[in-house]
Order: structure tokens, then C-alpha cells, then sequence
């Protein structure tokens, strides 16, 4: 069964804020303070065909027309408007030359009301979340940072009732490190986090329409990230990161499967001005397994993807670039998140002349 869905959503946003240096106990410090409103209205159709497309054999798809099925005028199932509301305020603190701090606040208060489906999706919610970090200076290449965030979430998705979930809350901490080397030119950073939610939107299955429904879960976010960016030298520019995450509900068990828990990522370019300012580049990404339950479990082995270019002037103000994607032509799925799912692109070759004035 297919089907139309001529929707709208449109949304304002008006946001007023002042910033500034200020002076206090002899040393200066920078301030912030605003206030922003946004409204957003919704209105959701939907009209099925009863009438089952006729496909031909796959190897004619390139050729053949498919016939539109006929649809009936329809109907409206959802009219919403949410409005949202928020103060905030922060100070970036010169607390000494080598302690440095920040503080702040996010006021929220959102209301809607409505319907989807025949239910009323009206709801008020507020909450003030506060944050803060702490900057120390080890030594003039190295810095040693933690932070706190209090986490209020509105979520837009609906359950199985079509009630729209409940906001999620909770918290967030990390640490770490950050420095820099070969006189500035690199950086790098060293981190962990811990972030926990009541009430995170998970996928829990979907509509006859085929859109989704969620279920609110109690979820831990807990691990390291490693990242370094910058340049060797005049020449050579690299940037490369490690993250590894744990993923689980209060109760330990796993939970979002489809997101890779460890990834890692590295490209690099190099410059030869004196051969027409011949300019090459690789990126490699990899990714460990994901997987989903549907009908059985679907799964995507681990897979890594590496891209080649080179560029090169051809004559003033006009530069050539080679793109090589996916050299080794892996297959992979892009994502599992919707329990569907497309294969990636296989491997391609682009030429691409740009012309600068």
C-alpha cells in the first residue's frame, strides 16, 4: 500500500541577546545574557491507494514507467503548535592567569497543544538546567578541563498512543585534556564522558503508515575520545580521532545497537606549491558492527571506507580535482536505524574544474 502525505511545517524564531567584557575583582570577564521564542505549527494529511503498483522485472527499472496509483483527497490526522520559550545567561571567568572558568543557566519553558490521530498532544513543560566548567592551565602547552551539564531534552516524537513523549532529563560530565605542539600548529585532546537520561526516545516499532513510535527508556552514555588536528608543517595538515562509547539502559542491557560503538577517523593532505601547487589528500574511516532486530537480526560487520583525492592548477584561477570514493569498493549498509536500510555507494572517480574571481 503506498500513500500521499501533503504536509506543512513552519516555523519563527526570534532570539535577543547582549554580550560583553566585565570588570570585577581586577581582572575582566565576558558576559552573556538573552532571551528567545520560537513557535512552530504542523499539520499533517495522509490518503492511501488501495490499488497495488504493477513492477516490471528489475532489469527494465531503468526504463520503465511505473504507473502512479490513484489516490483519494486526504484527510487531515494531526494539527499541532508548539511554543517554546528560553532565558539564558553565562560568564566566561578569568579567575587567574591560569585557572578559567564558566557558569551558566538555560531557562525553558515549552507548551503545545493539538492533536495527532485523535489524541490530544497538548503538554507544558519547564525546567532551569545549569552548567559549568573549570579550565587549568598545567603548563603553556597543556590544559586540563571537567564540566557539568544539566540536561532538559523536549523530544518530538510520539509514543504508540501518539502522545508525544515526555521531555528527557538527566546529566552530563567530562574530562580532559588538551594540548599543543610543534609551536601551535597541532592540537590534540584527550577526553572522557558519562552522560545519563531519563526518558531518551527509543525506537520501539512502527504505525500501519509505516512512521515510528518510541518508547521513553533510562539510558548511560559512558567513554574515552581521542582527537588530534593541525599541521606537520607548512606542508602537511593531518586530523585523526578514536571514540569508543558504551551504550545501555539502567539495567545494563544494550540499547541504539545500530550506532558503532567504536569509530575512528584520519585524513590527511600534502602541498607542493612549485608543481603548480599540486595538492593530495586520504581519508579513512572505519566503524565496528551495528545491528538491529526486526523479522531476525540484521547486522552490519565492521567495515572501513577510504577516499583519494589530488588537485592540481591547470592555469591561473582554474584548479583541477580528482575525487577517488570508496577505493576499495566496500559494501556496507549506510544505517540501521529505521530497521531499513540502502547499500552505500559503490567506488566512483569525479573530475571537477573550478574556476576562482
Amino acid at each position: 500500500m503506498t500513500g500521499v502525505y501533503p504536509s506543512t511545517h513552519q516555523q519563527y524564531m526570534a532570539d535577543l541577546y547582549a554580550s560583553g567584557p566585565v570588570s570585577l575583582g581586577g581582572r575582566t570577564h565576558e558576559l552573556v545574557v538573552g532571551v528567545n521564542a520560537s513557535q512552530a505549527y504542523a499539520t499533517e494529511y495522509e490518503g492511501f491507494s488501495t490499488t497495488v503498483p504493477t513492477y516490471p522485472a528489475v532489469a527494465d527499472w531503468s526504463t520503465a514507467q511505473i504507473a502512479e496509483p490513484d489516490y483519494p483527497s486526504p484527510s487531515l490526522t494531526a494539527d499541532q503548535t508548539d511554543r517554546m520559550y528560553r532565558a539564558y545567561a553565562a560568564a566566561h571567568l578569568n579567575l587567574s592567569d591560569r585557572l578559567k572558568a564558566v557558569v551558566g543557566f538555560n531557562a525553558l519553558k515549552l507548551t503545545s497543544k493539538g492533536y495527532s490521530y485523535s489524541v490530544d498532544t497538548s503538554r507544558e513543560e519547564s525546567a532551569v538546567s545549569p552548567y559549568a566548567g573549570l579550565i587549568y592551565d598545567l603548563t603553556s602547552r597543556l590544559s586540563a578541563y571537567a564540566s557539568y551539564t544539566d540536561i532538559f531534552n523536549p523530544q518530538s516524537e510520539v509514543d504508540v498512543d501518539h502522545r508525544k513523549l515526555a521531555a528527557a532529563h538527566g546529566e552530563s560530565f567530562e574530562a580532559g585534556l588538551k594540548s599543543e605542539w610543534l609551536e601551535g600548529r597541532l592540537y590534540a585532546t584527550a577526553a572522557v564522558f558519562q552522560s545519563r537520561q531519563l526518558g531518551l526516545a527509543d525506537y520501539a516499532g512502527s504505525f500501519a503508515d509505516g512512521k515510528s513510535y518510541y518508547s521513553g527508556v533510562d539510558t548511560t552514555v559512558s567513554g574515552y575520545e581521542l582527537e588530534a588536528s593541525g599541521a606537520i608543517n607548512d606542508r602537511w595538515a593531518v586530523s585523526g580521532g578514536w571514540t569508543q562509547l558504551c551504550f545501555e539502559k539502567h539495567d545494563g542491557a544494550a540499547v541504539r545497537p545500530y550506532l558503532p560503538r567504536k569509530t575512528f577517523k584520519l585524513s590527511t593532505t600534502y602541498r607542493v606549491p612549485e608543481l603548480r601547487d599540486l595538492k593530495v589528500g586520504a581519508a579513512l574511516r572505519w566503524q565496528d558492527d551495528v545491528h538491529i532486530q526486526d523479522i531476525s537480526v540484521v547486522t552490519q560487520k565492521a567495515y572501513a571506507v577510504l577516499d583519494l583525492m589530488a588537485s592540481v592548477r591547470v592555469a591561473d584561477q582554474v584548479r583541477a580535482t580528482v575525487n577517488l570514493k570508496n577505493v576499495g569498493d566496500a559494501k556496507y549498509l549506510t544505517s540501521l536505524m529505521w530497521s531499513q536500510s540502502y547499500y552505500a555507494a559503490p567506488r566512483s572517480v569525479s573530475l571537477s574544474l573550478n574556476y576562482s574571481f
